[in-house]
């Protein structure tokens, strides 16, 4: 007789938008992750936007510290960040004086609701992605609060596969190590993030790694989501995907990565034979994203000479975009997930790399030869070429490596059984 398991409830702590693409990714695959392990399993959504991800997903609220300072005024930041600032520091004397429940030193709604969520949840779990770097130091700390105090409320607390570093200020080690030492499980999605975690002192048995959950996601049906409608000619070219991105403000590169990239793209790609679909991948609501912005810019610089389209300045959710990536003859990419999900549907990505996790993840699927670092743009020509002349071999590699890569989940999940299902 087949064992029934147990109902669990599991909280995600710091889901993102689904308004951007790799965060979708995140929030479906992770549970999916999950759910394969227990279906009876509940999950509940603490989100930055939970009106967006209501669209999709049930049971989600605000987290801890709501939308962080975002859209504020510069008075109102400090305000935000004097008063958050003291939250903290009150809750960390509790936990070694008082003791007193947490809920009763709340300072607003969002702390309420988000204490009451962790105290009724079994497992915990952060699917942020890539909160524990020293680039974003100032959002670090609150995360890395929130994630101490749910494990000292007595929470297993896990982190999903995720990117750790550049992690290299002293301080910001110090304390990621003393909020999650008693974490249940830290995962590195790159073999980087595996050794920056061992180098700051977590032990080998607290540590795992796995590649990212994007490649558990899955595709839909090409017939209703299909690349030809977004031409109006109906013929034999073949359709090559573009993502344009905005860089953060910490991240160096050329100023005119853009017209470097379309220069190259002018001279490697014949209009004759291809089409390109330019793939925005962050949105937001009420307006056009910087990303959309500058995707927009190649379609307009690119029309001159190619059949080319964009993609409507709309929300898309993870499968409806991975059936669209799915239909390209290749794919040039700057940003991590959509880089993930064509390739989990093996078509070949040329990854233009800002940030060691992209790399890294091209590693893990033996595709490091097809990345472009962002002060290297001119190499960028190298790489078409080689897969104009092999695509159909790239291809069958990265389904090879893929389907490999997809085993290091399936271990995670035999590592996380226990913690879902007892």
């Amino acid at each position: 007789m087949k064992k029934v398991l147990k109902s669990k409830n599991v909280l995600i702590l710091d889901s993102l938008s689904s308004i951007h693409i790799g965060n979708g990714v995140l929030i479906d695959n992770s549970i999916k992750l999950i759910k394969e392990i227990n279906p009876n399993v509940t999950v509940n959504l603490l989100s930055m936007d939970p009106e967006t991800n209501r669209i999709k997903y049930k049971n989600v609220d605000y987290p801890m510290f709501g939308v962080f300072w975002r859209n504020k005024s510069f008075f109102q930041k400090i305000v935000w960040i004097v008063s958050n600032i003291v939250f903290v520091f009150l809750q960390i004397l509790n936990q070694y004086t008082f003791k007193i429940s947490p809920q009763k030193l709340s300072f607003n709604s969002y702390q309420k609701r988000a204490f009451d969520k962790i105290k009724k949840a079994d497992v915990c779990v952060s699917i942020i992605g890539e909160a524990i770097n020293d680039n974003f130091y100032q959002a670090l700390y609150f995360w890395l609060f929130n994630y101490w105090i749910t494990i000292r409320m007595g929470k297993r607390f896990v982190l999903f596969p995720q990117s750790i570093g550049p992690l290299d200020n002293f301080f910001n080690k110090f304390l990621v190590f003393h909020a999650l030492k008693d974490a249940s499980l830290l995962i590195a999605r790159d073999q980087n993030s595996y050794k920056k975690l061992f180098e700051i002192g977590f032990k080998k048995s607290q540590i795992a790694y796995s590649v990212d959950v994007g490649l558990l996601q899955e595709v839909g049906d090409t017939s209703k989501y299909s690349v030809n409608d977004y031409f109006e000619k109906k013929d034999s070219k073949k359709v090559i995907g573009l993502t344009l991105s905005k860089f953060p403000g910490e991240i160096e590169g050329p100023q005119n990565y853009l017209d470097i990239i379309l220069q190259v793209v002018r001279k490697e790609v014949d209009p004759s034979k291809y089409k390109i679909l330019i793939l925005p991948s962050n949105y937001i609501k009420n307006g056009v994203s910087s990303d959309y912005e500058i995707c927009y810019q190649a379609y307009l610089k690119l029309r001159q000479v190619y059949e080319v389209s964009i993609l409507a300045n709309r929300l898309f959710f993870p499968k409806e975009y991975t059936t669209l990536l799915s239909q390209l003859y290749f794919f040039i990419s700057t940003r991590m997930h959509v880089t993930i999900m064509a390739c989990s549907q093996a078509i070949p990505t040329i990854a233009i790399s800002s940030q060691f996790k992209i790399a890294g993840f091209m590693e893990n699927i033996g595709q490091e030869r097809f990345v472009v670092e962002l002060e290297r743009l001119n190499e960028l020509s190298v790489k078409i070429k080689n897969v104009l002349q092999d695509r159909d071999r790239i291809s069958s590699s990265i389904k090879n490596n893929v389907s490999e890569q997809k085993k290091t989940l399936g271990e995670i999940q035999k590592i996380l059984k226990p913690f879902f299902c007892d």
